[in-house]
C-alpha cells in the first residue's frame, strides 16, 4: 500500500479528527457559543480561501461533531425527577425493572434497574428517570432479566477513589446513564412482575436474555466441569462474568484472553458458514446464476443470521463493532466497490462514534481497532513478497503467525497501560488455541446455540464434543501460564512513551515503503525522546533528595506510600474490604498507583495491624511486586486473608520482622 494513498481515503482523517474531538471534549469543558462561533468563522474563511481551507473543512466539522457528541454524553440534561437528585441518607421504597446484569457470583449479584419509581412509602411513590446499580447479597437466582422488583434501600451517588491517575468510575457509569447505587439482601427484594414488560421495546431484549439464560443453564446442566462450562458459555453467549478469576488471568498470561470476548472471530465464522451455505443454495437457480447475483444475494441473506447471533449473544461493544465491520464489507461487496480495509475500519469507527461517542475510551475498542489497523498495514507490506503469493499450507501457517505478530505489536502498549503485563507466548499459544477454539469449539457451540430450542439432543451432543476439545485447551493454557518466562509484569507507560512506541513503528513503516528519510527521522526522534524520558524517571527515583508521603484513598481503611531520598520505597498498609466484597483495593487502587510511579520493587511493607481494612489489599501487592521486607506487630489472625498473606511471605522468602509492641 503506497503511503501517499493512505490519506486520500476520505474516511480515515474524518474518523481520526472525530476521535480527537471526543477525547478533547472529555478533557476540556464544552462551550456551545464558543464552538458555534469558531465553526461560523471557519466556514466563512473557507468560502473566501477555498483552495486553502476547503480541504480541511470536513475534518474541522467532524472534530466539532465529536466534541459536541461527548458533551451531551458527559453533561446530559437531568430533569428534576432524576434519580441522582435522591442520593442522600434517607431510605426509599424503590421499584424498577431489571435491564442488565453486570457481575454475578455465589455471594452477590449486581444488576441495573431502570424504569424506576421511588418514594418514602407506597403512597408517595413517583416515577423517576435514570438508572441505578443494585447489589443484592445472598441467593438471588429467582430474579431474572425483565423482572419488576421492589426493595427498600438508601440511594447513594457513584463513588470515586480520589487518587492520582485513578480510574474515573463515576464518569464511566455516567456514560451508561447510571448515576446512583443501592444495596439489599435477597430476602428483602420482592418480585412484582416476573419477566413482564409494559414496553414493547423491551420485549425483544427479554426474549434475548431468556434465550441466553436458558442456553447457559443447559450448558451448566450437561457439562459438570465448572471451568469448561463457564468458558464455553462465554464463547457462545458472551457471558464472561462467571469465569474463574485465576483461569481468566491464565488466558491473559498466555495472550489468548481476546478469544473469550465475542467479536470479529466469532461473527466471521458465522458469516463464512452462512455465506457458503446460501451461495451453494442459490447456485441451483439459473435466474441468479445468469445475472451473476448469487454472491450478492448470499451476502445480503448472510446479514440476517449474523445479526440474530450478535443480538442473542448480548450485542456487547466488541460484537457491535465486529457486526458494523462485516456490514460495511458486505455493503461494499454488494455494490461492487473495491473493499478498502482501512476505509472500512474508519467507517466502522465513525458509525460507532455516532452511536456511542464514549466508545473511544473503551479498552476493547482501542485493542480491537489498533490490532486491526496494524494487521492491515502489516499485510499491505508482506503481501508484496513473492513467498506469500504461493497458496500452500506453509504459507497459511506463516500468515497466521504474522496476524498474531502484527496484532501483538500494535496492542502491547495498550495492554501494558491497562493491565500492566506482557505475554511472550502470544504467537505460539494463538497458533494452537485459535484453530482449536475458533474453528472447532466455537462452530460446534454456535450451531448448538441455533438449534437448541428445536433439537436438544443434537445440541447436547455438539456441546459435549466442544467441551472435550475445550478441556484440552484449558489444560494447555494452565500449563503454559505457569512457566516463569511466559509473561511478566510491567510498569504503566506514560503517554509520551506510548507515542514514542508508535512513532518508532511509523518510522519502520516509512522505511518499508521507501520513505527512508522520514522513517529515520521518526525512529531517531522516538529513541531520543524515549531516552530523555527514561533519564527523567531515573533521576526522579534514585537521585531525588526529597521525602514524599502519599496517603491513598482506599475507603474505610488506610494505605500510604513513603518515597524516601535516593530511591527507597515503603508501603504502609494496603486498605481492603471484608471477604464478602469482590473489590480488591490492592489490585484496583494500590498496585495501579505504584505502577504509574514506575515502582516494581518495594523495600519494605509495613502492616500496622491485621484487620481486613488494612491487610487485605496487601495480598495482591505481595503476589505481584518484588518485596524485600515485611514488618508487622505480633498480632495474629485466624482469618483466611491473614493465613494467605503469611503463606505468600514464606513462599517468596520475604524477610519478616515482627515488633513485640503493636505499631501505633
Amino acid at each position: 500500500m503506497p503511503l501517499k494513498n493512505l490519506w486520500i481515503r476520505p474516511l480515515i482523517p474524518l474518523c481520526i479528527s472525530m476521535g480527537f474531538g471526543i477525547i478533547l471534549g472529555n478533557i476540556f469543558a464544552f462551550d456551545f457559543k464558543l464552538s458555534l462561533g469558531i465553526f461560523i468563522i471557519i466556514f466563512f474563511i473557507s468560502i473566501i480561501l477555498k483552495k486553502i481551507i476547503i480541504g480541511i473543512l470536513p475534518i474541522i466539522i467532524f472534530f466539532l461533531l465529536g466534541y459536541i457528541l461527548i458533551f451531551f454524553s458527559l453533561s446530559p440534561f437531568l430533569p428534576k425527577n432524576h434519580i441522582s437528585k435522591y442520593s442522600n441518607k434517607d431510605k426509599y421504597l424503590i421499584k424498577g425493572q431489571v435491564s442488565s446484569y453486570t457481575k454475578t457470583s455465589e455471594k452477590r449479584k449486581k444488576i441495573i434497574l431502570s424504569r424506576l419509581s421511588i418514594g418514602k412509602n407506597k403512597l408517595q411513590i413517583i416515577p423517576v428517570t435514570g438508572s441505578i446499580i443494585l447489589t443484592i447479597y445472598g441467593d438471588s437466582n429467582k430474579i431474572k432479566y425483565g423482572d419488576k422488583i421492589q426493595l427498600k434501600s438508601k440511594i447513594k451517588s457513584i463513588y470515586n477513589f480520589e487518587n492520582p491517575g485513578r480510574f474515573n468510575y463515576k464518569k464511566y457509569m455516567n456514560h451508561k446513564n447510571i448515576y446512583a447505587r443501592a444495596w439489599a439482601k435477597a430476602g428483602n427484594v420482592t418480585i412484582l412482575n416476573h419477566k413482564k414488560s409494559s414496553s414493547f421495546f423491551m420485549e425483544p431484549f427479554i426474549f434475548m436474555e431468556n434465550y441466553r439464560e436458558n442456553f447457559s443453564n443447559y450448558i451448566f446442566k450437561i457439562i459438570k466441569n465448572k471451568n469448561i462450562s463457564q468458558v464455553l458459555c462465554a464463547l457462545i453467549t458472551g457471558k464472561k462474568n462467571g469465569i474463574n478469576k485465576d483461569l481468566r488471568n491464565n488466558f491473559a498470561k498466555t495472550g489468548t484472553s481476546h478469544i473469550l470476548a465475542i467479536s470479529g472471530l466469532h461473527l466471521s465464522i458465522v458469516a463464512s458458514f452462512f455465506f457458503y451455505f446460501f451461495n451453494r443454495i442459490l447456485c441451483f437457480s439459473n435466474f441468479f446464476l445468469i445475472r451473476g447475483w448469487t454472491k450478492k444475494i448470499a451476502g445480503i441473506l448472510t446479514l440476517f443470521p449474523i445479526f440474530f447471533y450478535a443480538f442473542l449473544s448480548g450485542f456487547s461493544p466488541s460484537t457491535r463493532r465486529a457486526f458494523i465491520m462485516i456490514l460495511i464489507f458486505m455493503f461494499s461487496f454488494i455494490i461492487e466497490k473495491e473493499d478498502d480495509p482501512l476505509n472500512s475500519l474508519a467507517a466502522a469507527g465513525i458509525a460507532i462514534f455516532l452511536l456511542e461517542s464514549e466508545a473511544v475510551f473503551s479498552i476493547s475498542f482501542q485493542l480491537s481497532f489498533v490490532a486491526v489497523f496494524f494487521i492491515i498495514l502489516g499485510f499491505s507490506f508482506i503481501k508484496k513478497l513473492s513467498f506469500f503469493k504461493k497458496r500452500n499450507f506453509k504459507t497459511k501457517i506463516l500468515l497466521f503467525v504474522f496476524i498474531s505478530l502484527f496484532a501483538i505489536l500494535g496492542t502491547n502498549p495498550i495492554v501494558m497501560y491497562y493491565f500492566n503485563m506482557v505475554s511472550f507466548a502470544g504467537i505460539f499459544t494463538n497458533l494452537i488455541i485459535i484453530p482449536l477454539i475458533g474453528f472447532l469449539v466455537v462452530p460446534l457451540g454456535i450451531f448448538a446455540f441455533f438449534i437448541f430450542p428445536f433439537f436438544i439432543n443434537i445440541s447436547s451432543l455438539l456441546l459435549k464434543s466442544a467441551s472435550i476439545i475445550l478441556e484440552y485447551c484449558i489444560l494447555f493454557i494452565n500449563y503454559i501460564s505457569q512457566l516463569s518466562f511466559v509473561w511478566t509484569r510491567t510498569v504503566t507507560p506514560d503517554m509520551l512513551e506510548i507515542i514514542c512506541y508508535y512513532m518508532f513503528f511509523a518510522g519502520v513503516f516509512f522505511i518499508l515503503n521507501n520513505k527512508k528519510k522520514k522513517g529515520l527521522i521518526c525512529i531517531f526522534s522516538a529513541l531520543i525522546i524515549f531516552s530523555l524520558n527514561g533519564i527523567f524517571w531515573i533521576q526522579r527515583r534514585f537521585f531525588n533528595k526529597n521525602l514524599y508521603v502519599t496517603i491513598l484513598d482506599v475507603g474505610q481503611g488506610s494505605s500510604a506510600l513513603i518515597e524516601m531520598p535516593l530511591g527507597k520505597r515503603i508501603l504502609i498498609d494496603g486498605g481492603g474490604f471484608s471477604s464478602i466484597s469482590s473489590f480488591d483495593t490492592g489490585e484496583s487502587i494500590v498496585a495501579p498507583f505504584l505502577w504509574r510511579k514506575k515502582i516494581m520493587t518495594l523495600d519494605s511493607i509495613i502492616l500496622s495491624h491485621p484487620e481486613a481494612d488494612h491487610m487485605n489489599g496487601l495480598i495482591y501487592i505481595l503476589q505481584n511486586f518484588n518485596v524485600l521486607g515485611f514488618i508487622k506487630n505480633c498480632d495474629k489472625k485466624q482469618s483466611s486473608s491473614y493465613i494467605e498473606l503469611m503463606e505468600i511471605i514464606a513462599q517468596k522468602n520475604i524477610k519478616l520482622c515482627c515488633r513485640k509492641k503493636p505499631l501505633p
